[in-house]
């Protein structure tokens, strides 16, 4: 899948759009759910995403549906597919909007690279010659069946133009699901430890990338906010197609079953930073507090849902921030009060 790219039509695009510039301070209303590590709290406001588009390349401006999937199917949003394994769209898993891009992948791969599975869509930054570009997106994983593959597990990367860039979890010859994300560059692997540990099942993953490749080379990468690699390459080229998705895996057996989910995708000449960054700590002063960041199940304008983690907070009090797309942040909100309210029970239908 292919996107074509240019800073100067984004400025233009984006001046003849003016609510796309509107900002406006995220305000939390209300807290519903029990504030306990791995409950679900729905968070109702406003103002909680408003996605500063401004540095975002004209293919997402061009197509409004293309970053969080809205479109009928992938080429409707201007996506080019790459194969008969590409991505589709799935309504049923999400985390912006109404649909994510699904990828599928089963049964045995022994060869590698050469007759593995190819499961992946691309584009194509700045018309395949770009230098310095940010990516954003939110992944998820379900190994359904099967060991994790042993080699050739990939996610995102740059091919073309005489340089390589590839993030993605780590292989793992156990056949566990990793505690490591890969990165290569310049040829090597460098592993990075997943903030919070082993890759979990079913769980939005929110990744930065940083890409450079003029002047002083960058490899820089954020998960759930966390920067878990600042590297200078040496290799030298352009930053040409990228490729998304599930490709190449290799080392599987007949069992073997995997989704992987993208959504929120976006690519920008600077940061596009998290669609909407929630945190909890142990303090109404965000910047004295400890902060906690919270895994999101759904994240939009007027509600959205998180994964709650009070780990090292203490007993509390503890409070919640939602910080937008743009860097505004909401008061603090005291999360004493919110408690679950449970289903009435030996009711009977009339």
């Amino acid at each position: 899948m292919k996107i074509t790219f240019s800073v100067q039509q984004t400025l233009v695009a984006l001046w003849c759009v003016p609510s796309l510039v509107i900002a406006a301070t995220p305000a939390i209303t209300s807290v519903s759910g029990a504030v306990q590590t791995g409950q679900t709290l729905t968070i109702t406001g406003t103002n909680m995403v408003n996605e500063n588009r401004t540095n975002w390349d004209p293919f997402f401006i061009n197509n409004a549906n293309a970053s969080s999937f809205e479109g009928a199917n992938p080429t409707a949003d201007g996506y080019n597919d790459g194969g008969p394994f590409g991505g589709t769209y799935d309504g049923s898993v999400k985390v912006l909007g109404n649909k994510s891009m699904r990828f599928h992948t089963q049964g045995a791969s022994g060869n590698c690279p050469s007759g593995n599975l190819d499961d992946a869509n691309s584009m194509d930054p700045a018309g395949g010659d770009s230098n310095d570009l940010w990516i954003r997106f939110y992944a998820r994983w379900s190994l359904n069946g099967g060991g994790w593959p042993t080699s050739h597990i990939k996610m995102i990367d740059s091919q073309g133009g005489g340089l390589q860039y590839y993030f993605q979890p780590d292989a793992n010859s156990g056949g566990n699901r990793p505690s490591t994300f890969n990165a290569i560059y310049d040829g090597a692997s460098h592993s990075v430890s997943i903030p919070g540990g082993q890759l979990q099942n079913n769980r939005w993953y929110a990744i930065e990338i940083h890409w450079k490749s003029a002047g002083a080379n960058v490899f820089d990468a954020w998960i759930d906010n966390t920067q878990v690699l600042n590297a200078s390459p040496t290799t030298e080229g352009s930053l040409d197609y990228i490729i998304f998705g599930l490709i190449n895996l290799c080392g599987t057996n007949s069992s073997f079953n995997l989704d992987h989910w993208i959504d929120g995708l976006a690519v920008g000449t600077s940061r596009v930073n998290l669609a909407s960054l929630i945190e909890i700590g142990n303090s109404p002063d965000y910047a004295t507090a400890t902060k906690v960041y919270q895994v999101p199940e759904y994240l939009s304008e007027t509600s959205s849902q998180i994964k709650v983690n009070l780990s090292g907070l203490g007993a509390g009090p503890h409070y919640l921030w939602v910080t937008n797309n743009r860097g505004e942040r909401s008061p603090a909100y005291n999360l004493n009060s919110t408690f679950a309210i449970s289903p009435p029970t030996n009711l009977t239908a009339q």
